[in-house]
This record gives structure tokens, sequence and C-alpha cells, in this order.
């Protein structure tokens, strides 16, 4: 899922080394549903690895929204047009050329386009309003479903920007967001069908509070009252070990579950709102981070790339499903590849066009 920071802009390493994370947990979770022998114990987040899209949907919030309000702070006219060029030339390029990609690479790609509806797929993949339809919500490129959540989460989160007073009235905000995410989950459980429980709960108010959480960090950063890197090691140290046993806990909630995670309301309902508050809470550490260590570079920079590397991935893997070798050989193969790819893809494709509507 795209939430880099602007190309050309300072960088705030530790939260690219965040986003590395959630692109890599991605990755892994794909790359392991093959490898039934894969360990659990510590790495059992990796088995539950989709939600690195809920730490993504945090980490946006908080970008995009930094974004928008920097513009707004810069006295430009136009900075809510710019914004939305900005967005515009991140997110669609790489979407429409990944999503080529893997209808003439990916086995089985060209399969949408001959089932019939066939330009119902071209026009919503297009578009990007994929996500909103069963029959193209992961027809394409399975995992840019979240491109058009997040699409409508930026719509959702500029609106309130423009004629909300967040900075007053934050708590009845939050806790408006917060009800109306957990009467969309319950409304979805307990009155539609349960195959349709994963399409509805992944649109817009299903996932919004995570995102929220970001925006709401955004703003009171910009205002200057709230400043994570003035808290003491120990504060930051705390929060940080209570976002991980957060994260943990819940995993272990959804591995419980096992396949009928889709039939319990509390898994339904009520976990993703747990994670968004664990991953929050280690956004704040991130934040709060004031050196970060040199050899976590190549973390951050694969938070740099993370967009390529979340498009790439999934093609990649399918591809080398073909290949008869051990799933740790087809899963370390599957890396190299999305890293080239997403590195190329990043240096002559992506930041190319960003510069240039910047210009």
């Amino acid at each position: 899922m795209q939430s880099k920071a602007e190309v050309g802009a300072p960088k705030n390493e530790a939260l690219e080394a965040l986003r590395g994370v959630a692109a890599l947990t991605v990755f892994v979770y794909h790359a392991i549903q093959q490898w039934p022998d894969f360990p659990r114990g510590p790495l059992l987040f990796l088995h539950k690895g989709l939600i690195g899209v809920d730490l993504f949907l945090v980490i946006s919030g908080f970008v995009t929204t930094s974004s928008l309000l920097a513009l707004r702070a810069s006295g430009r006219p136009d900075a809510d047009r710019e914004y939305w060029r900005r967005r515009a030339a991140r997110i669609f390029p790489l979407f429409w050329l990944a999503s080529v990609f893997y209808v003439f690479v990916a086995p089985f790609g060209t399969a949408p386009l001959r089932e019939g509806g066939a330009w119902f797929q071209v026009l919503t993949h297009v578009t990007m309003t994929h996500g909103f339809f069963p029959s193209t919500w992961i027809s394409i490129n399975a995992v840019t479903w979240t491109l058009t959540l997040e699409g409508a989460l930026y719509v959702f989160g500029w609106t309130m920007l423009r004629f909300a007073d967040l900075e007053r009235h934050a708590v009845r905000w939050t806790l408006a967001v917060f009800a109306a995410v957990i009467a969309w989950r319950s409304f979805v459980f307990f009155c539609l069908p349960p195959e349709r429980h994963a399409h509805m709960v992944t649109q817009l108010f299903g996932m919004l509070d995570g995102f929220w959480l970001g925006l709401l960090m955004a703003v009171v950063v910009h205002r200057g009252r709230f400043t994570p890197a003035s808290w003491s090691f120990a504060a930051r140290t705390a929060l940080a070990v209570a976002g991980l046993l957060g994260v943990h806990g819940l995993v272990s909630v959804m591995e419980a579950a096992g396949p009928a995670y889709w039939q319990s309301p509390w898994c339904v309902v009520l976990v993703r709102t747990g994670l968004a508050c664990a991953f929050a809470a280690l956004l704040c550490v991130v934040l709060g981070v004031r050196s970060f260590p040199r050899w976590l570079a190549p973390l951050a920079h694969a938070g740099t790339i993370s967009y390529g590397i979340y498009l790439w991935h999934l093609p990649v893997l399918l591809c080398l499903l073909q290949w008869d070798a051990a799933p740790w050989l087809r899963a370390a193969a599957g890396l190299a590849i999305t890293l080239v790819l997403s590195e190329a893809s990043y240096r002559w494709f992506e930041a190319p066009i960003v510069r240039r509507v910047r210009r």
C-alpha cells in the first residue's frame, strides 16, 4: 500500500523503517502460504501478515495528512489541488503498470478478462474503483483492493480537515469515528451472509479507525501540541512494549480463531480496532526516535520503495509457484526479484513522475 513520504522531501528514517516492516510483513505472509513448516512462536505475526495493511493505514493517515497540512501552511493558494495532484501521481502510474504486468505475466492473469465482463474489469481497475465491487475486488493483483480503500480514506480525511474543527473537538470526533466503525462491522456481521463479511468489512467504515488515529496524530503534531521526541526513554520503551504486546495478543486471538475468523463477532468487530490502537502506539514511539541506527538503513530503504514491494510481490510469487523448489528457496528468490523490481520502478518510474508533477 502506498503512503511514502514525498519524493525529494526530508524523510523520517524511523518512520520509513516502520513502513518497511509493514511491506515485508505482507510479503512474508504471501510467501509462506505454500510453506506449511514456517515457524510460529515469536514469528506468529507473520502468519497473519495482512496486519501489515492495518499498520500501513495508520502510517498513511499520518503521512498524507502531514503532507496536506504542510502544503496549506506554505500559503499556496492551490494547496489542496496540489495535494490531489501529488496523490494521483504517486498512486496511479505504478498501480497501472503493475496491473498490466500481472495480467500478462502472472499465471492465469488474463482469466478475469476472459470470464466475461472484461470491460467492467478494465474500467474499474483504470479508475481504481475495483475494490468496491465483489466481482473485481481481488480479481487482478489481489492486494490492490487496499488502494481503492486508501483513495476513499483520502477523500474522508480531506473532507474532515476542510470542514471539521479537529483541534478543538478531537475527542468528540474520535468517539464518533470509532462508533461508526464498530456499528458498520456489527451490521456486516449480524445482517449480511458470511460470504460477504470479508469484502464489506474492508470498505471505508470498516477500516477507518487506524487511518483516523494517524490523521489525528498528524494534526496534533503539526500544531505543536504533541511532541513524542520530548518523551523520556522509559516512557517510549513502555509504549513500545505495550504496542508490541498488544499486536502479539491480538494476533494470538486471530490464530486461535483459525478458519472461523469471519464467524467470530469478536474478531470481525473488535480485533482490527485493537490493532489500530497498538500500531498507533508504535507510530508514537517511532516519531520520538532521536537517533536512527545506521544498521537499520536497509529497512528504511525498504520503506522508501514499499509501494513497489507491495504491488510487485504477489505476481512474482505466483510466477515462482511453477518452480519446483523448496519453499524457502522460492521465498528467497521472490524477495530478491521483488526488491529488484521495486528499486527499478522507484528510480526510473515513480520518482521521475512525482518530481515532474512537483515541478
